[in-house]
This record gives C-alpha cells, structure tokens and sequence, in this order.
C-alpha cells in the first residue's frame, strides 16, 4: 500500500527553491540544497519506522554531502572521460524515469517538491542518478585506472599456458566450481544457480537445472585442460581452465584478479575534482514527461483525499493494491549480479539487497539499492561492509 503525504515544511522548502530557481536558471550550490532537501523529505516521508525527527535523520551535512558527490561524479565524467553532462543526456534520463518508474505516485511526489519544474527536476532528481551510473560504468571499463590488475591477470594465464602454475594445485587466486546436473525428480523446483555448497577442499559444488548445466557443457566441452583466454569482467581479470568433464558434472578453475574498486579509486581522485566547476546544462524551455502508469482518474484508481496530522489534503490509497504474481524488466543501470542466498529489505523508499552467492562465488560482500519511483539501481557501498555471507537474515531497524 503507497501513501503520499504531505507537510508544510514540504511545500516551503519546494517553494523556496522554486523561486531562487526559477528567476535565474541558474543554481547554486545552496540552490542545489534546498533541493536536495525537498527530495529527501518526501523520501523520510514514507520511511518505515522511522522515529527521529527529518533534521536529525538528514542533518544538513548529509544533504551537502549528496550534492557534492553528484557534482564531483559530473566532473569526473568530464575530466576522465571527456564525457560531460549535457541538456539532452538529462532530459533523456527524466523521460527513462518516468517511462520506467514503479511507483507513479511517488515520482509524481517529488517532481511536486521540486516545484513541478522540469529545469530541477533534471538537474537535481535526474543528474544524481545519470551521473552515478554513467561514471561507475567508465570506471569498470577504464583500461588505464585498471592495467595494473590487467598485466596481474595476463601474468597469471602466461604462467598456466607454460606450465609454472599447476591449475590443480591449489591457490589463493584459485576457486575451482563443479557444476552438476541436477535431478529433476528429488527436486521438483532446481532454480539455474542454486544455493553453493563447499567441499571439505575448499571446491564449490553448484546444482543447476538441465538447461543450465546444458548451457555449461556448450560452453566448455571438450576444453578439459585448456587455457582459456583472460577474460575481463566488472569487476575483475578471469582466466579459467576446465580440471574435469563428465556427462553430469564439469568442474572449472577460475583465477582471478580483483579490480580496484570503486570505493578505493574514488576516495583517491575525490578531492581533486571541483563540484563548483559543474554548471547547470538542462533545458529551461523543457516539460515534464508523462509518467507511466499514473493514474489518470484517482477515484477510479482507488485514491481518496485525506488531511493529515499536519491538516494537509494529499491524495492516499484507499484500496489496497492488487497484487501481481509476474516479474517485470528493470533498468539495468548500477544492477547488482545475479546471486541467490542474500537479503531484501524494504526501507519504505528503497529496496536494499546485500550478500549472497552466485554459481562461481560461496559468498559476496556485495549488493545493491533499488529506487522504484525513479526505477535506478545503485551499488551498496562496501565502505565499513561486514565479512561476505550467504544465507543470513536482515530487518530494517528505521
């Protein structure tokens, strides 16, 4: 069940941006805050169990904080990449939003915060998200930010290809997976990558269905020590050699050399980028986009005016949502890996998963955030992360 609320405190601080704003068509960086603000109140809005007041659980330095990331990561596309923000890139990413968003109601709540104005609404809900997600995919694929891990991998496959490493020996590079078919009749439900279990040996044994495992001796049959090529991927350099084949099991060594993550590098250039350098860009003549899925008649839809605490109308649901047993296609921006064995929690604005295992790694220290109103997903910081699991619980506490 969605509710939208509102406050005064709401309506006067979209106000106040509006009208620093609008007159100009130009922001500064309070500008920036006061929006920021305003987007953050609604989101509080409809924390779950939350029971600090707004200023205590937002203080002012977390709102700087966000506008100065979003502005440093603006730069950093500029600087590194020769990729800057541009008027058509952000009225691209507010018509993906509201093509794509999942909670209609919602978006259309904080384009209301922000005045219903499509010159913010660009620069301070879509360039967050645009710039995050275009600047962690040029750092995944930067060959200069990660050549050193590169010439680390290719050293690792030369010594495989001329037999100085033994891939049967173990090492701390090494994760060796057996894949194996799995029965159909013990399990009437075998999912494409079940939950690993590891051997005595330390070697992973992963159950997968029969196209699953089909697809597995496609891609590796009749290769049983060879050396594959190294092959890059997010978040990493991967040479595999395939130990043993069978008709119902495959088992594969993988050695792998981790990328620097983006943690890591962006506490290094951070403070060498000027988030005072990044001009506004959106196109002040621009409209706000039609938003998917909202409803055009709100009594129809179930909605009902109703006066809050404060003695504000805002529009709640009355009836209950239906539900719909389906899944539905995602923006793909910032999605974490598939994996099974990790946690999901709704805060109220956010779904939040973490941990796991995927059919190459017993565990993962690893997840993601996803905003359903904007439909964006951002990687979890692994800043302060606990040890990788699998299998665990978590609640969200408010």
């Amino acid at each position: 069940m969605f509710k939208t609320r509102w406050s005064p405190a709401l309506v006067a601080v979209a106000t106040l941006c509006v009208a620093s704003a609008v007159s100009a068509r130009d922001l500064s960086f309070e500008d920036r805050v006061r929006a920021q603000e305003a987007i953050e109140r609604v989101h509080y809005s409809h924390q779950i169990d939350a029971r600090r007041t707004f200023e205590e659980a937002v203080p002012r330095t977390v709102l700087e904080g966000k506008v100065r990331k979003y502005l440093k990561q603006s730069a950093a596309l500029e600087a590194f990449w020769d990729t800057p923000v541009t008027a058509e890139m952000l009225r691209r990413e507010m018509e993906r939003q509201a093509r794509g968003t999942r909670m209609p109601e919602r978006l259309r709540e904080l384009h209301r915060a922000l005045g219903d104005d499509p010159w913010l609404v660009q620069e301070c809900l879509a360039r967050p998200a645009l710039a995050d997600r275009l600047a962690r995919n040029f750092f995944a694929s930067d060959p200069t930010i990660h050549a050193p891990q590169r010439q680390a991998g290719e050293t690792i496959r030369a010594a495989l290809a001329s037999g100085a490493i033994d891939p049967q020996v173990e090492r701390p590079d090494r994760t060796v997976v057996t894949y194996v078919r799995a029965e159909a009749e013990a399990d009437p439900f075998v999912p494409d990558a079940t939950l690993l279990d590891e051997t005595d040996s330390g070697e992973i044994r992963s159950a997968l269905e029969a196209e699953g495992f089909e697809r597995m001796q496609v891609r590796f049959s009749g290769q049983v020590g060879t050396i594959g090529p190294l092959v890059e991927e997010r978040e990493a350099f991967v040479t595999r050699v395939v130990l043993r084949e069978s008709a119902d099991e495959i088992a594969v060594a993988s050695f792998e050399v981790p990328k620097t993550t983006w943690d890591a590098w962006w506490s290094g250039v951070e403070g060498s980028l000027d988030a005072a350098s990044v001009p506004a860009v959106a196109d002040s003549n621009g409209t706000l986009p039609e938003i998917a899925g909202e409803p055009q008649n709100r009594e129809d839809a179930g909605y009902g005016l109703r006066a809050n605490h404060d003695g504000v109308a805002g529009w709640e649901r009355e009836k209950p949502c239906e539900p719909v047993d389906e899944w539905e296609e995602t923006s793909l921006g910032g999605l974490p890996e598939a994996r099974a064995g990790h946690t999901a929690v709704w805060t109220g604005s956010e779904m939040i998963v973490w941990g796991g295992a995927t059919a190459v790694k017993p565990s993962l220290s690893t997840g993601g955030r996803y905003d359903p109103a904007t439909d964006t997903w951002r990687p979890t910081s692994r800043l302060g992360a606990p040890a990788a699991r699998t299998g665990h619980v978590a609640v969200w506490t408010g």
